[in-house]
């Protein structure tokens, strides 16, 4: 189980908590039920953005906010956690430190000159 964000490609950002890991693609709407894991960095802690396999593929639209978090073109429904721990468990996302590192990603993102 693990805490963390549901991203939708509207822009609609919930906390949610996933009782299990192995059903994300289910949670994200991946069609095939299978996603991929972006590895991100906020303040020298890592996070997992979850996204579905064939997103693209399958003609999903893209997940502007997902792509500015992981810095690469993302499409569909995302979920971001955590890291995974020594066990391999996945981890809660630290909110605390997720939101102000977006804020000032955001800040950075709307005063930028390109």
């Amino acid at each position: 189980m693990a805490n963390g964000y549901l991203v939708d490609t509207d822009g609609n950002i919930n906390k949610h908590q996933q009782p299990a890991m192995s059903e994300v693609g289910e949670l994200i709407g991946a069609r095939t039920g299978l996603f991929d894991v972006v590895y991100g960095e906020v303040n020298g802690k890592v996070f997992l953005v979850w996204v579905d396999d064939t997103g693209l593929i399958d003609g999903r639209p893209m997940n502007h906010f997902a792509t500015l978090v992981a810095g690469r073109p993302l499409f569909g429904d995302v979920f971001i956690t955590g890291d995974e721990d020594d066990e391999g468990e996945v981890t809660d996302l630290d909110f605390e430190d997720f939101d102000e590192w977006l804020g000032t990603r955001l800040f950075e993102a709307l005063t930028s000159d390109e």
